[in-house]
This record gives C-alpha cells, sequence and structure tokens, in this order.
C-alpha cells in the first residue's frame, strides 16, 4: 500500500502511534500541526489528498482547550478524495464532541474496533516489506517564497539518517531522553520517533500546546537519573 495517510493533530503519543501505524502497512504518512488555519493545511494536504486523516477534537494551548472541529469540518470538505477522518478525543470527550457535520467520520476507538476478527480479537501485526526506497513521509517547504513543496522521505534514507544522527552526531544511549520542542509541521518532529530505534526515551512536547518549560526541564533531570543508576 502506498496511499498517503495524513496527521492533523498535536505533538504527541497519538500522532506518533497513528504514523508507526501507516508506515507498518506501507501507507505514506504525512501530517500537519493543529495551529495552521484551514488554508494552511489544505495548500498541503491538496497536493497529496490523503485517503486519511486522524485528528482531534480539541487542542490545548497556553493551558486553555480550544475547539478544533470547525476547522476539521472545513478542511474535510476540502479534500475530495478523503475516505476517512479518524477523531481523538483529546481534550474532549466524546460525548462533547458532534462528528454529524464530517462525512465518514469515526471516534477512534471505533475505528481500532472495525479491525477486529474472530473472537472479537485484533489480528497479528504484521509489517510489509517494502523496497529501501519505499516513500516513508511527506513533509513540506515552508511556503514562505510560494505554495509549500513536497519533499518525499524513503524509508530506508530515514532510517540511515536518523541513526547517523543520533549514534553519530548525539552519542546517544538507551539511558537518554530526548525532547524536540516543535510541532507536527517541522520536520524535527521525527527524528524523536526514529531515536526510539536506539531504545532513548522521546518526550513528545508540543510547541503547539506551549508546554511548561519546567515540565521539560523535568523531563530531562528524569534522564540525568537514570543515568547515574546506570553508572
Amino acid at each position: 500500500m502506498d496511499l498517503p495517510a495524513g496527521g492533523y493533530l498535536p505533538n504527541g503519543i497519538h500522532a506518533v502511534e497513528a504514523m508507526l501505524a501507516a508506515a507498518s502497512i506501507g501507507a505514506i504518512w504525512s501530517s500537519t500541526s493543529v495551529d495552521f488555519g484551514v488554508n494552511g493545511v489544505l495548500d498541503r494536504f491538496s497536493q497529496i489528498q490523503p485517503k486519511l486523516i486522524f485528528s482531534v477534537a480539541a487542542v490545548v494551548y497556553n493551558g486553555k482547550t480550544h475547539d478544533h472541529m470547525e476547522k476539521l469540518i472545513s478542511v474535510a470538505k476540502g479534500l475530495p478524495d478523503l475516505k476517512k477522518v479518524v477523531v481523538i478525543p483529546y481534550a474532549r470527550s466524546k460525548q462533547e464532541t458532534d462528528l454529524s457535520k464530517i462525512p465518514n467520520s469515526v471516534f477512534l476507538d471505533d475505528f481500532l474496533a472495525s479491525g477486529r476478527g474472530e473472537g472479537d480479537q485484533f489480528p497479528q501485526l504484521e509489517f510489509e516489506q517494502l523496497p529501501f526506497s519505499h516513500p516513508l513521509f511527506i513533509m513540506y517547504s515552508s511556503g514562505t517564497t510560494g505554495a509549500p513543496k513536497c519533499m518525499v522521505h524513503s524509508a530506508g534514507g530515514t532510517l540511515i539518517q536518523h541513526l547517523k544522527e543520533h549514534i553519530l552526531h548525539g552519542n546517544m544511549t538507551s539511558s537518554d531522553v530526548i525532547i524536540y520542542y516543535t510541532t507536527k509541521s517541522q520536520i524535527r518532529v521525527w527524528p524523536a520517533v526514529g531515536v526510539m530505534r536506539l531504545g532513548v526515551r522521546a518526550d513528545a512536547a508540543g510547541a503547539e500546546s506551549r508546554a511548561a518549560p519546567e515540565s521539560c526541564k523535568e523531563d530531562c533531570r528524569g534522564g540525568d537519573e537514570a543515568r547515574r543508576k546506570t553508572r
């Protein structure tokens, strides 16, 4: 499978899970940040026409919850090839979220339940075996000099680049913690996934949520403590 899947998501565990799930079946993953407006998202996603989008019902910025559904409704209307919209009740419960204005939309737990087989069991996870050059990500240029341009990253190239950065440049080991304070629209966010290949703990600190600097420092101190215990 090489159909594109999109994430209109905050920087967090749901985005990482969706990206890894897409990669496991050979789908191409692309993402934009929740702080983008409708036009900013469509400038990017309209070029790749994703068949599936993961998004959230609400977002948190600077300690306040903000509705995300109105933007998501408009984005879905602007993508005619979209087959499914999976809404994660992040920062807002299912009971508080109305999906009726988004065709073919479903909550995350219902989407996952649709994959169950006999005996209400999930099928065994199988990773699609694909060529080294198979596309993994589609990222975008900034759009400051015209429409954002698609940049395709292969699975094999991404793996080698991440290992080079983290092992040779960063000297990272399984006792380390890494934080990329960024959003899902920035290319720096995905090395935080690749670093888990080394057993490094990745902290998804979303710049779009304006996470408190003290909480990031506390996570780093936790990594320092882990290193001390292994010496």
